[in-house]
């Protein structure tokens, strides 16, 4: 599945041909996170830059080896990171989260892998596996991002929060 995410301080905007919980004549979903989870800041609350600050908090880190990313020699590094134990309110089992990231001479990450696996406490079937990865091909340049224009947005926050909510009523 590919997505398109764009953050903004606690709110990020996705659009994708996958999601099917986009009303038609929306092309994005908006979700809040900051009452999601009391514990943890989104990691652009402070700015696009901040993005990569996830990589401060990085525990147990080691170092993997020397590998290649699009023909650029790095430094490949794995660690995991905190994490929440609710989410809207809800108990959620995690993973430790796991993060790579590789990073070249110039001391740029080029590469970030995200693992996690997590379900809703007490609920069957709501196991679920995130991993993402992002690449960093372009440096120096900085692209214009702007949020998408209200017209095309739908708040898709309460509905994650009660389709949550709703989950561990049932268990």
């Amino acid at each position: 599945m590919t997505l398109t995410t764009i953050a903004d301080g606690t709110k990020s905007y996705t659009s994708s041909s996958a999601l099917d919980s986009i009303p038609k004549g929306k092309k994005w979903m908006e979700v809040d996170a900051s009452s999601a989870a009391s514990n943890t800041e989104a990691p652009a609350a402070n700015g696009p830059k901040e993005g990569l600050k996830v990589l401060e908090g990085v525990e147990d880190a080691e170092k993997i080896g020397q590998e290649d990313i699009d023909g650029v020699p790095t430094t490949h590094y794995r660690g995991t990171f905190p994490h929440a134990d609710e989410v809207f309110g809800v108990k959620v089992d995690v993973s430790e989260p796991e993060v790579e990231v590789w990073i070249d001479k110039q001391e740029r990450v080029r590469r970030m892998r995200v693992s996690l696996k997590s379900a809703v406490s007490g609920v069957a079937n709501s196991a679920t596996t995130t991993d993402i990865t992002i690449d960093y091909e372009s440096f120096g340049r900085v692209p214009k991002i702007e949020v998408p224009p209200a017209d095309e947005v739908f708040n898709g926050t309460g509905e994650l929060e009660s389709k949550l909510q709703s989950a561990t009523e049932g268990s």
